[in-house]
């Protein structure tokens, strides 16, 4: 089948996935692409909802995304306001962790964020979307 896609110029996240019978309606539903997002049309037989959470766009074709795994050492840890949690993701990629709302990025130079808590309190992390990389959320516990 063929499926037109919407992906970011800048990392290949697959943002909107489309298929029309025939095929030939698909040009149609183009928006003007621009400098951030740009429309592909590939022939697959993965379904729409697989390419938007597995795959990403790279040198025209579809590529499947890394499997990062978010770690918090130790989960659960003492919300004593001393004791430390550390999180990171491995193996490790530079990315955004969404931690309660707020993002918080790991880079080449930072690649542990440090949790500490004066309250007992859950802390719901999940990794920013991206093009190459995907991983399932994690839930930290400050007790």
């Amino acid at each position: 089948m063929t499926l037109l896609l919407l992906y970011s110029a800048t990392d290949g996240r697959i943002v909107g996935c489309w298929q029309s019978n025939p095929a030939t309606l698909l040009p149609a539903q183009m928006e003007h692409s621009g400098a951030t997002a740009l429309y592909a049309l590939t022939d697959t037989e993965l379904s729409p909802t697989e390419i938007l959470s597995d795959y990403y766009w790279k040198d025209g074709a579809l590529v499947a995304k890394e499997v990062l795994m978010l770690t918090a050492d130790p989960n659960p840890f003492q919300a004593n306001g001393v004791s430390i949690c550390a999180m990171t993701v491995s193996p490790f990629a530079p990315c955004t962790l969404n931690v309660n709302g707020t993002l918080q990025a790991l880079t080449v130079e930072d690649q542990v964020l440090e949790l500490t808590s004066n309250s007992p309190q859950t802390f719901v992390i999940s990794l920013e979307p991206q093009g190459p990389y995907k991983a399932d959320g994690l839930t930290v516990e400050a007790q």
